[in-house]
């Protein structure tokens, strides 16, 4: 049946409108009405602003989402927490500079041990060097150059510079790769780079934080780096920690925060004026007296019922009631095209005459009743009409195929055991079916 609806206007403080709105719009169904329509005359009225003030909150949160490494994410199942609007942005904002505090000292730790990882895998190659590598860099006549050739290449080297002034020094040997260093004036210093890059000499330049005997220096600098490790990994015990702490909170307002930005939208049916909202809608009747009794009881807020005759004009909406066994196949007639207000539901006939006509067409037990575990699992798992509706058909085409003596298309076997059921073919029986 088509329930019927009453209309009717509530005003209140304009500062609760989202509020009043999640709170007593949607849990009593009002389908909401141009509110413009009715107090359009009225002097002092005009309507809401276009400007979302919550997607500001919404990413606030989703950027201390970002710096904890914590997703928080919207279930309209989940608690939330009313706060005024203007003590939201702000309790978000005091997590989020707490948050970027520690964040901030962990980047630069993060930078300081990603640079001494690099000088480690600098010096590892020169750390049998038995000389203080900084004093190699404050030579005024002599260069100083590092770096890695091929091994058949390092080979020939003595050929190449036997008679030559420059002095190299093999260093370290991995993956047919030869590390060495070299030396020669300053003043041929352009030529011996130049014939040492023509045999595949790949200079690695040396960073002059390094200091002393390399071995010394890498046991420094390996102890540095478990440093920054264990503090690194404390700050990000913090944050956890920290968001341990609050994360129900956080979650709580974004919910709600995610509420009001979902209804925000109903600010286009509403007028206000300087303090007051000014809200029209059509309620269902058998939502009406407990929503009165909560208008009632909220300070501030006055709703009036008005005769259905007077608003006829305003074309009611349909909502259908059916009881829990046809409700589902209310999905059916509305894929198909909604009853006006003043039609019939024909919700109840759809779903006799679907049950039977598709029982009387797929009729076999054993397909059946895989049709109906199927809608079982789909209503347990998604709560979805469609499962519900899958689960009847498989039971009315259970039912039929009793009776055509049909199990997974075997039309025998049930005729054999089953024999005190009157059984047909349907096939022979046209005319009865």
């Amino acid at each position: 049946m088509i329930e019927k609806m009453h209309f009717v206007k509530v005003t209140g403080p304009v500062r609760d409108f989202d509020t009043f709105v999640i709170e007593n719009v949607l849990p009593y169904e009002i389908q909401l009405v141009n509110a413009y329509n009715i107090f359009g005359s009225m002097k002092g009225l005009k309507r809401f602003s276009e400007i979302n003030p919550y997607e500001k909150i919404i990413n606030k949160v989703e950027q201390l989402s970002e710096i904890s490494g914590t997703p928080f994410t919207y279930d309209e199942n989940d608690e939330f927490s009313i706060v005024p609007i203007g003590l939201i942005s702000p309790e978000i904002d005091g997590y989020s500079r707490q948050l970027e505090t520690v964040a901030h000292i962990r980047g630069k730790l993060e930078t300081t041990l990603e640079h001494r990882k690099q000088l480690r895998m600098q010096m590892i190659p020169i750390k049998d060097v038995e000389v203080e590598i900084d004093k190699l860099f404050n030579f005024d006549y002599m260069k100083f150059r590092f770096g890695k050739m091929p091994a058949e290449n390092f080979i020939k080297l003595g050929e190449y510079i036997e008679n030559l002034d420059v002095i190299a020094y093999k260093v370290y040997e991995q993956d047919e790769e030869v590390f060495l260093v070299y030396f020669t004036p300053a003043s041929h210093e352009e030529n011996i780079d130049s014939l040492f890059a023509s045999i595949l000499f790949k200079r690695i330049r040396l960073s002059e934080d390094i200091r002393g005997y390399p071995s010394e220096a890498l046991k420094r600098i390996d102890e540095e780096i478990e440093e920054l490790t264990k503090r690194i990994k404390d700050l990000e015990e913090e944050q956890k920690a920290f968001i341990e702490r609050n994360r129900k909170r956080i979650q709580e307002l974004y919910n709600f925060v995610i509420r009001l930005d979902s209804v925000f939208g109903t600010r286009r049916y509403a007028l206000h004026s300087e303090e007051a909202f000014y809200l029209t809608g059509w309620i269902p009747r058998s939502k009406v007296e407990a929503f009165m009794k909560k208008i009632g009881d909220t300070p501030g807020v006055t709703a009036i019922l008005e005769d259905d005759e007077e608003f006829q004009k305003l074309f009611p909406p349909t909502k259908l009631k059916n009881n829990r066994f046809f409700k589902p196949f209310e999905m059916l007639v509305n894929m198909y095209g909604t009853p006006s207000y003043n039609e019939m539901d024909p919700t109840t006939f759809v779903g006799i005459t679907y049950l039977l006509l598709f029982g009387m067409m797929f009729g076999d037990v054993g397909q059946g009743a895989v049709i109906s575990l199927i809608g079982i699992a789909v209503l347990l798992k998604t709560k979805n009409a469609f499962g519900q509706i899958l689960a009847y058909l498989g039971v009315s085409s259970a039912f039929f195929g009793l009776f055509y003596g049909s199990l997974f298309g075997n039309e025998e076997l049930l005729r054999e055991h089953l024999h005190f059921i009157p059984m047909i073919n349907p096939m022979e029986e046209k005319m009865m079916i």
